[in-house]
């Protein structure tokens, strides 16, 4: 029921309503209650327009008047975006879950937040919107991206894209990103001169690539740095010398990369980490140093020795999160020791 103790006629209001009280904007926005179609011309202030799944193929046929600052139109069926002069005074733009294919230039935009993700492009290229501070691109086909004048970009998603290294210009002038995912991606190298300008970086995804090398004091002006995600590449021992240099790193996971099985020891003592994902390394034995700096431990995936695997329990002090299949180890082992 809605508020109004209307019942949905079709799922498709619940739907659309659900859309709208759930679609993020910038600033203090007016959902719009019951959904739209492409010819209407809404008479509201600050106002979302939420013309999703609305089977929407020409940009020509969507109409709204200035007060509108949010539009969504994910889940339609548009294939170009080459009339913007519309959309200039638009703060929030969803564009998701269409079929925009190959190249998406943008310009003199006063969007704050841009979802583009879920498309099939391949270059991205973006001038004079300086005001943009979420960019979302994730799951595209992109190759090549050109965000240089983004000064006061904050989120920035490029997973699941087809990038094999991050250029030098890609994040220059970036100093007021927070969060930064590249997941997904076909990155091998992380050079030392790559993130240097990103201080306020606070999340740093860069799972799932390629990763073999990381250089010396790549990661040593991430001063608010707290999570960091290595899982699934093919980190080095040597690399994992750089991650000491975070002093304020509290989330760490290196699950998957098989080259770090016998790293662990050497670095357990020096690591002081609130959460460590070290899953999926072929790990058979857990230091008891690690213990008493870690609070949750992550080893789901190894071939940890149950008999060393209790003598570590007994000395953790902390909650430690092993996995549940060998927590239920450990309670049959006391269950078959008390009788």
């Amino acid at each position: 029921r809605r508020i109004d103790n209307k019942r949905y006629d079709n799922l498709f209001d619940l739907k659309t309503d659900i859309n709208n009280l759930l679609f993020r904007s910038h600033g203090n926005l007016i959902a719009r209650k019951r959904r739209a179609t492409p010819n209407d011309i809404v008479e509201a202030t600050n106002l979302i327009l939420n013309l999703s799944f609305a089977n929407i193929t020409d940009l020509s046929n969507v109409s709204f008047n200035e007060s509108t600052a949010s539009l969504n139109l994910s889940h339609n069926f548009l294939s170009t975006f080459k009339d913007a002069s519309k959309f200039q005074k638009l703060t929030a733009l969803d564009l998701s879950y269409n079929r925009l294919i190959g190249e998406f230039h943008l310009s003199e935009i006063l969007l704050a937040t841009l979802d583009l993700s879920r498309n099939s492009l391949t270059n991205f290229s973006c001038d004079g919107c300086k005001c943009l501070q979420t960019l979302n691109l994730s799951h595209n086909a992109l190759t090549k991206v050109s965000i240089d004048n983004l000064t006061s970009l904050q989120y920035l998603d490029l997973s699941a894209n087809l990038l094999d290294a991050i250029e030098p210009t890609l994040l220059r002038n970036k100093s007021n990103l927070s969060d930064l995912i590249l997941a997904c991606n076909r990155i091998r190298v992380i050079n030392k001169d790559l993130l240097n300008q990103l201080g306020k970086l606070r999340r740093l995804d860069l799972s799932h690539n390629d990763i073999s090398d990381v250089e010396g004091d790549a990661f040593s002006d991430l001063f608010n740095l707290q999570i960091l995600d290595l899982s699934f590449n093919r980190i080095h021992i040597a690399s994992l010398q750089t991650l000491q240099n975070i002093p304020q790193l509290n989330r760490l996971s290196l699950g998957g990369n098989a080259m770090l099985r016998n790293a662990l020891r050497a670095f357990a003592v020096t690591w002081s980490i609130m959460e460590l994902d070290y899953s999926h390394v072929g790990l058979c034995q857990v230091p008891d140093s690690l213990a008493q700096s870690v609070r949750i431990l992550n080893l789901y995936g190894n071939f940890l020795n149950v008999s060393n695997l209790r003598e570590c329990v007994c000395v953790i002090k902390q909650d430690v999160l092993i996995s549940h299949c060998l927590i239920c180890v450990l309670m049959l082992l006391q269950l078959h020791a008390s009788r």
